[in-house]
């Protein structure tokens, strides 16, 4: 987890908006057509950047630094150096510095929902064995610090809850066949206090693998949902693996499934906010062979209508990227194909079209939903052996793309996420 110092405010008179479109949810066809190689037959089009920028309102927020890890498909891999947070507005399309960070510490900004508050964590100067979690209003320009003891600065999950608290998972102890005990911390804004407590996950038949020798990576999973009731995760069977959807009060599992071996992959299992639909990937072989399959499932456990898979570089690839849109309309997967590299694909479930997320010497890493279904994303860019970052905002349906900012080679990019500030 990113230990920050105490941030200065240099923004000048922000505007907040909140009038922007809530997209509603997404309706599958019943008989889906099937699906097209690529959208428009083609990577996304490049608009000029004297167009319309291609979201209608806020501000998206980054920041940059040194690339300092060879192995990019590492989600943070650069050190800020006391690089400023980013912000660049729709109305404009001005790069602007927002906060200042600190120098020599690689830096995470969290940003809760309302896109106003804002989260950093920073060593205490004073004394060592403390942390400082810092919360930052940027609408109203107020600041609230809690103290927090060293040992817990490490953040495997975060999640900002519906009173605005924000919680996260600092520590996990797991067992073969029984379950997890998991350390959570949550941090109130408002009260200035933090609570500390363990959550002890009973998981009957729990399978997973610390570290996979061959492909360095751990394997089984367990993905609570937002409301603490469901968790999804990965059990043996007496032939095989299975993914169950187990109900923790009652004790029923409400779906399973067969897995030809544990998932293996940094893709886990990503719920809604609502924690009404889950998104995994399980290993399936039928009449198609063997391939890596994208389930959508709610939490009654019910599958959910998808385009007819197996999607392309789904077949022996290892899954690296999976998330949803906000309408649940748009899927986008990325894999790794050979040496921790390999494409990214947009899967429109409505029209049942999938489109490559591709251009000139660019591999896809990562990327943020913006409110109306459109996505920010960065890329890297080689040239030799130099590399670089940029960052583009696609908008799907007409599947063109903006470059909104791009690195001088050796420094990276880290996407923070979206604010409704409009910065003049």
């Amino acid at each position: 987890m990113p230990l920050p110092t105490e941030t200065t405010e240099i923004i000048p008179s922000p505007s907040v908006t909140t009038d922007y479109l809530s997209p509603s949810p997404v309706v599958s066809p019943t008989n889906p057509p099937p699906i097209k190689e690529y959208l428009q037959q083609g990577c996304p089009a490049l608009v000029e950047s004297n167009q319309p920028p291609l979201w209608s309102t806020g501000s998206v927020l980054f920041g940059t630094g040194k690339i300092i890890h060879p192995n990019y498909a590492f989600p943070n891999p650069y050190q800020p150096e006391g690089h400023p947070v980013l912000a660049i507005s729709s109305s404009s399309l001005v790069l602007q510095s927002v906060l200042e960070l600190p120098p020599e510490q690689s830096v995470w900004l969290y940003i809760a929902p309302n896109g106003t508050t804002f989260l950093q964590f920073d060593r205490d100067e004073l004394n060592e064995s403390k942390i400082q979690a810092i919360f930052f209003d940027l609408a109203s320009g107020q600041e609230m610090t809690i103290d927090i003891p060293a040992d817990l600065d490490t953040v495997y999950e975060s999640t900002w809850l519906s009173d605005s608290r924000f919680q996260y998972l600092t520590a996990v102890e797991r067992t073969a066949g029984m379950g997890e005990k998991r350390v959570y911390v949550t941090l109130d804004a408002i009260s200035g206090q933090s609570e500390i407590f363990t959550e002890e996950l009973s998981l009957p038949g729990y399978a997973f693998d610390p570290f996979d020798i061959y492909r360095g990576l751990s394997s089984g999973y367990a993905a609570v949902d937002p409301t603490g009731q469901l968790v999804l995760y990965t059990a043996d069977t007496e032939t095989d693996v299975e993914i169950r959807l187990l109900n923790r009060q009652t004790g029923e599992i409400v779906w399973q499934q067969s897995s030809t071996g544990l998932p293996a992959s940094p893709v886990e299992a990503e719920w809604t906010a609502d924690g009404k639909q889950v998104l995994f990937v399980t290993n399936v072989s039928d009449a198609e062979g063997s391939y890596r399959k994208i389930v959508s499932l709610t939490r009654e456990g019910q599958e959910e209508e998808l385009p007819p898979q197996p999607y392309p570089a789904m077949d022996e690839n290892i899954p690296r990227y999976l998330t949803h849109s906000p309408s649940g309309r748009y899927l986008i997967y990325g894999v790794w194909e050979g040496a921790w590299k390999g494409p990214a694909f947009v899967v429109d479930r409505v029209d049942s079209i999938v489109g490559e997320i591709c251009g000139p010497g660019i591999t896809f890493l990562d990327g943020h939903w913006l409110p109306n279904d459109q996505f920010l994303y960065r890329v890297l860019i080689e040239d030799g052996e130099n590399l670089k970052h940029s960052l583009r905002v696609l908008d799907i349906p007409s599947w063109t793309t903006l470059i909104l900012y791009e690195t001088s080679p050796g420094f990276g990019i880290n996407i923070f996420g979206w604010t409704p500030v409009e910065f003049p």
